[in-house]
C-alpha cells in the first residue's frame, strides 16, 4: 500500500515520475523517461532560444545607444566647420579671393556631416571667374577647396563706359579689365549693358573662337577680332596701327592662324591693308584700300587713316602650311 509518506514524496505506484533537469541528471546519473525526455529536450531549446533573442536584444539596445550618442556628437559644436582652407590648383595671381570662395561654399557654422560637398562646388563655380572647383572634408572641422580659374581670351566694350568686360572662349563675362589685360583684343561692334557672370549670345561664338586661336607672334599685333556681313565676309582681326586679318568663317581656323602667322614672319607689313588667309594654303598680302569688306563693315575696322588713302598691288603670298 502507498504510504503517507511515500504520497509526499512522490513515491509508490500512482506517483507522477519527477521531472528531472538536464543538470540534475547528469549529476545524480538518473536517466529521464520516456516523455520526459520529450519535454527535456523541448525545455532546453526553448531556453536557449530565449537567451539568443536576450543576446541580439542586448547587442541591438548598445549599437542604438551608441549609435546616438555618436550622431549626437557628430552633430555638436565639436564637429562644426571651423576653418575653409582655399587653393588654386594654379600657382600665380589668382582674380578671386579666398574669402570669395569661403564664402560661396557657406559651411562655417555647420556641422561637418552635414555639409553637401557637391552642392558646395557648384556655388563656388557660380562664381564669375571660377571654371571648376573640388570640396572634400577633413575631420574634426576643416573644409578644402580646390579651384580653376578661367581663362580670358577677349574683352566687350561696355555701353555708356570707358570700362571692358573680360570673355572668356565661353562667352562667359568675367569682370573688369585692367591695365595688365590690354594686350588681349576686343569683339568689336559688341557694345552693351553686359552684366558679370552672364553670357553673351551666339553671335560671338566665332569672334571667341576668333580670339582664342591666335598665335602668340601676333597677339601683340591684334586689337580686336570684328565680323563682316555679307558675301565673302566673315571672321575679321584688325591690327596695329592698321590691316585686316580676313579669316572668311571659322572652318579650318588653326590652319588660317598658322598662315596669318607665317605671313607676318615673312612680309614686310608697313602701310598694310589686308592679309587674306580665306584659302589657308594661298593667303593674299594686300596693300590697297579698296578692299570692300573692311569698309562695308565698319570703317574703325580698317584702322589707321592712312590706308584709305595708300593704294599698292596686291602680293600672293607663298607659305609652307603645316600643323
Amino acid at each position: 500500500m502507498k504510504t503517507f509518506s511515500d504520497e509526499i514524496k512522490g513515491k509508490g505506484p500512482d506517483a507522477r515520475p519527477s521531472r528531472v533537469s538536464p543538470v540534475d541528471s547528469d549529476r545524480v546519473g538518473d536517466r529521464p523517461r520516456g516523455g520526459d525526455r520529450m519535454w527535456l529536450r523541448r525545455a532546453t531549446v526553448e531556453h536557449r532560444r530565449r537567451r539568443r533573442r536576450l543576446r541580439i536584444l542586448a547587442a541591438f539596445l548598445a549599437s542604438a545607444s551608441a549609435a546616438g550618442i555618436g550622431w549626437g556628437t557628430l552633430r555638436s559644436e565639436l564637429f562644426d566647420t571651423d576653418s575653409v582652407i582655399v587653393r588654386p590648383e594654379k600657382s600665380g595671381s589668382p582674380r578671386t579671393t579666398s574669402d570669395q570662395v569661403a564664402a560661396a561654399t557657406k559651411a562655417r557654422g555647420t556641422a561637418l556631416i552635414d555639409l553637401d560637398l557637391q552642392a558646395m562646388a557648384r556655388r563656388v563655380e557660380d562664381l564669375p571667374w571660377v571654371d571648376r572647383a573640388s570640396v572634400r572634408r577633413s575631420w574634426p572641422g576643416t573644409v578644402e577647396v580646390v579651384f580653376t580659374e578661367r581663362i580670358p581670351v577677349a574683352s566687350v566694350e561696355v555701353r555708356g563706359s570707358i570700362s571692358r568686360l573680360l570673355v572668356d572662349n565661353t562667352g562667359r563675362i568675367l569682370g573688369t579689365a585692367t591695365p595688365s589685360d590690354d594686350k588681349l583684343p576686343r569683339l568689336l561692334r559688341l557694345e552693351g549693358k553686359f552684366e558679370v557672370g552672364s553670357i553673351l549670345d551666339s553671335r560671338s561664338q566665332d569672334l571667341l573662337a576668333a580670339a582664342a586661336a591666335i598665335p602668340d607672334p601676333m597677339g601683340a599685333s591684334v586689337v580686336g577680332v570684328g565680323l563682316v556681313e555679307g558675301p565673302g565676309g566673315g571672321v575679321v582681326l584688325r591690327l596695329r596701327p592698321q590691316g585686316l586679318v580676313l579669316l572668311g568663317d571659322v572652318s579650318d581656323l588653326a590652319q588660317k592662324m598658322v598662315a596669318a602667322a607665317a605671313v607676318f614672319a615673312q612680309v614686310d607689313l608697313t602701310d598694310l591693308n589686308t592679309i587674306d588667309v580665306r584659302v589657308a594654303v594661298s593667303p593674299v598680302v594686300s596693300r590697297d584700300n579698296t578692299v570692300e569688306q573692311c569698309l562695308a563693315a565698319d570703317r574703325a575696322l580698317c584702322g589707321d587713316e592712312r590706308a584709305l588713302t595708300q593704294r599698292s598691288p596686291i602680293t600672293k603670298v607663298s607659305t609652307e602650311i603645316t600643323g
